[in-house]
């Protein structure tokens, strides 16, 4: 079996809803992350939803690094946020990133699940893998 990326995906209960509306914080937060693991930034995207009456509420935010992804989205209205982070870099690096964000969303509770992407992947000619 041959691993060839770290997966983690976790929900955060019971967050400060004002941080998880804060469209500055959440990049703020995301961008560090990603210094903390020592990924590799190429681009990221980020909208802060609005609302039918004009008011924002909840953020969806992607960080694309050369090892993979970063991403969240946010529930402010249940204190609710979902994180998702993907890496062809190390297990450790993925951690790194996971908790920094979580550790300044500070949720009340985790549900995470976290693996390896392993199989009996065979190198295909003329192709280099990351």
């Amino acid at each position: 079996m041959k691993t060839i990326a770290w997966h983690i995906s976790s929900k955060l209960h019971g967050c400060d809803p004002h941080k998880l509306n804060d469209f500055c914080f959440i990049q703020g937060v995301c961008l560090e992350s990603v210094r903390v693991a020592r990924f590799n930034l190429v681009n990221s995207a980020a909208y802060h939803h609005r609302l039918p009456d004009g008011k924002h509420q909840g953020i969806s935010a992607v960080f694309i690094i050369e090892e993979s992804h970063i991403a969240v989205y946010t529930y402010p209205e249940y204190g609710f946020a979902m994180l998702d982070i993907l890496t062809c870099g190390s297990e450790e690096a993925a951690q790194k990133c996971h908790d920094f964000i979580v550790g300044q969303l500070k949720p009340g509770s985790i549900e995470k699940d976290n693996g390896e992407i392993s199989g009996d992947f065979k190198p295909i000619k003329g192709w280099t893998s990351c």
